[in-house]
């Protein structure tokens, strides 16, 4: 079994999108894939609600389990490939990390990101030292950003709206 997570410091950075189109990817490949959300919000089983995912999203959270018994759900799933939705805290990063065989960090050039990235990357050095067998990061570029859009209103004309670039599509 390979395992990649998709690991950040920071909430909103893209992890759940991005763990879903690569489970979605490596699916449409042929492969044997499952997701594992430990995220307490859910929201990767929440996009499996919709019923429009080819792979099956198992709800697996840290917090009603110790870090050990955690990796042994984890690893009973029955997949050649399993990616790690997680959640931005310290714990879950570093359960994730511990298990994985890839880690994906999304970030984006923001401040905030970047003083996320950091601490996430820490994070990976941690844990990459308490290992035996080699761990591989990819940072991922990953435009959050929300972008200026003009919307037609009747009577008044245009105005300016806010909206995260996945919305438009």
């Amino acid at each position: 079994m390979t395992i990649i997570t998709v690991a950040q410091r920071k909430g909103g950075a893209g992890k759940t999108t991005i763990a879903v189109n690569i489970a979605g990817e490596f699916t449409r490949r042929n492969y044997n894939v499952a997701l594992v959300d430990s995220d307490p919000q859910a929201s990767a089983c929440k996009w499996a609600g919709l019923e429009n995912l080819e792979f099956p999203v198992y709800e697996i959270g840290l917090d009603n389990f110790t870090i050990g018994n955690w990796v042994q759900e984890v690893r009973s799933v029955e997949a050649d490939l399993v990616v790690i939705d997680t959640a931005p805290s310290e714990r879950h990063l570093g359960a994730s990390i511990a298990v994985s065989d890839l880690i994906l960090v999304p970030c984006t050039a923001s401040g905030l990101d970047i003083e996320a990235t950091e601490q996430t990357i820490a994070i990976i050095k941690a844990v990459r030292g308490r290992r035996s067998s080699p761990l591989a990061v990819v940072l991922v570029p990953n435009d959050t950003e929300k972008v200026s859009v003009w919307f037609p209103v009747p009577a008044t004309g245009y105005f300016p709206v806010r909206v995260r670039c996945g919305d438009l599509e």
